[in-house]
């Protein structure tokens, strides 16, 4: 008898990230590949960046560096705020990472100081559904409370429509918004 289990065709999705890739990229936009629901998959990861995947983007710090350590070559997203606990690692093996809480960000922005790396921010902002993110009200003094600390930039926020860009005035590389300027 045969027991449940999901059977991945690695060759399948290679096909379609670089059919999406090249759709996207006509338009001018970027793709990240989501590898959360594979655990980071060294495997599927190695697939989506040999199709033209740049950026792999992960909801647990553990699958990010499952990957990095299997030496997938791509720039890497958390894709939740970091707990207090996880902030050097995060800084350390996430190049980006999605954020709403001002002491979080001060974290992130001293442990990439510590330990010599850039490390992206985008912010979350609540947008209507109360799951995540900080209020549009408080917004503005996140990014200058934010702008405090050494090294600290911020240009951008992420509801759950996707990505809005506002002032691109010290946004890192992609207009990615950049702690400090070390480089990884």
């Amino acid at each position: 008898m045969k027991t449940p289990r999901i059977e991945i065709n690695i060759a399948k999705i290679a096909y379609n990230a670089k059919k999406l890739r090249e759709l996207y990229r006509s338009k001018d936009i970027d793709v990240f590949g989501v590898t959360k629901v594979v655990c980071g998959d060294p495997r599927i990861a190695d697939a989506l960046t040999g199709s033209g995947i740049t950026t792999l983007a992960d909801s647990r710090i553990s699958n990010i560096l499952r990957m990095r350590e299997a030496g997938i070559g791509a720039r890497f997203v958390l894709l939740r705020t970091p707990i207090p606990s996880q902030i050097g690692s995060v800084a350390r093996y996430a190049d980006i990472s999605l954020n709403s809480e001002l002491s979080v960000i001060r974290g992130l922005s001293e442990a990439a100081l510590k330990y010599g790396v850039t490390h992206g921010i985008i912010l979350m902002v609540e947008m209507g559904d109360l799951r995540e993110g900080m209020m549009p009200r408080d917004l503005e003094e996140t990014v200058r409370g934010g702008a405090g600390a050494e090294g600290d930039q911020a240009c951008g926020h992420r509801n759950e429509s996707g990505l809005s860009w506002g002032d691109q005035t010290g946004c890192g590389k992609d207009g990615i918004p950049v702690l400090t300027g070390h480089g990884r």
